[in-house]
């Protein structure tokens, strides 16, 4: 594998110092700063270097960076993952794009709404009416007999082979739910001023949620569990 030899130098930067040091690619490379190594019959200089190193790429696989230098060639900074990975990979790395470094941040005038959207601009290709879809090929809609629950009975779920109650344990709810803003002691709370006289606005302003949600909780049509 000289061709491949002779582009790699193994004097790259270091920038994780418990991996070593980067082995940078000296050939030709792509905007992204991925090496291009089309003769030895891959796309990538780094997905070359693995399967010299490991052998065959499963396929369906990437070829991901320890050391976030996609210029690297350095079989021990690789490893094999999804695409779910390689995404999981850059959120936990902060390598994507959010906040103001997000591309409708940096460039607002490529955002299209308002008077620059396509249902503004081209108001001709809006399929709607009778031209929608589901207008114009009434016969590939799925409802009444023709819905697959009708072909599949056996399929739905409901009763005790409900989710709910297959996974009782799993569920979280009351307190325990991820966007709870009353506990049991605060439902107790509530129940106690509302029938003392209390409005339930002044609770709603109180714990900050809305109207039904504090209605509901203290005429008990919700959190029954508590008592």
């Amino acid at each position: 594998m000289k061709y491949f030899e002779n582009r790699v130098n193994k004097s790259g930067p270091l920038l994780v110092k418990k991996l070593g040091r980067c082995w940078s690619w000296t050939g030709p490379v792509y905007p992204k700063g991925y090496g291009q190594c089309w003769k030895l019959g891959e796309q990538y200089a780094h997905r070359v270097s693995y399967k010299i190193a490991f052998g065959e790429i499963p396929k369906g696989l990437f070829v991901l960076h320890k050391c976030d230098n996609p210029n690297c060639v350095r079989p021990s900074h690789l490893f094999l993952g999804t695409h779910q990975d390689n995404v999981k990979d850059m959120v936990n790395k902060k390598r994507h794009q959010f906040g103001e470094k997000h591309w409708s941040k940096l460039k607002p005038e490529r955002r299209a709404f308002g008077d620059r959207n396509g249902s503004r601009t081209h108001p001709e290709k809006l399929s709607r009416g009778s031209k929608h879809w589901s207008n114009l090929h009434p016969e590939k809609i799925s409802r009444g007999d023709r819905h697959w629950s009708k072909f599949h009975p056996e399929r739905v779920a409901k009763g005790d082979k409900h989710w709910t109650q297959v996974n009782a344990a799993n569920l979280s709810y009351g307190e325990n739910r991820f966007n709870a803003k009353l506990t049991v002691k605060s439902v107790q709370l509530c129940r106690k001023l509302y029938h003392q006289g209390v409005s339930i606005n002044l609770l709603c302003k109180k714990y900050g949620i809305t109207y039904s949600a504090m209605r509901a909780a203290v005429l008990r049509i919700n959190w029954k569990q508590v008592p």
